[in-house]
């Protein structure tokens, strides 16, 4: 997302929280979400409920279908992501983890 796109959001946001208007916005280009949520969890609630129910008017699958397989998707990919960029440690014993960040620290673990 370019500046002008942020800062609009952010005039956005301003804007609804002066006047006293629930807001919830998503915006994403290639995976990297910008997400606004203004109000308090019911609010919020209301948002997605109404969200939803607009959606399923307007979208050939029906929300619930499309929001479960799009978190399947990202969770995988973030799984898939892990084990590209990050390396899981297991520990038996809790005494090893002081030995672990050292060995993190020194860049044994790339």
């Amino acid at each position: 997302m370019n500046e002008k796109m942020k800062d609009l959001a952010r005039q956005l946001q301003d804007e609804c929280r002066k006047e006293g208007v629930s807001l919830l916005c998503t915006m994403q280009k290639k995976g990297k979400a910008n997400v606004i949520a203004l109000g308090n969890i019911v609010d919020i609630g209301l948002c997605l409920a109404m969200e939803d129910r607009n959606l399923d008017k307007q979208l050939p699958v029906p929300v619930a279908l499309l929001r479960k397989t799009a978190l399947e998707a990202l969770k995988s990919t973030a799984v898939q992501q892990d084990e590209v960029n990050g390396h899981t440690f297991v520990l038996n014993d809790l005494a090893d983890l002081p030995d672990v960040l050292k060995r993190i620290m020194r860049g044994e673990f790339e």
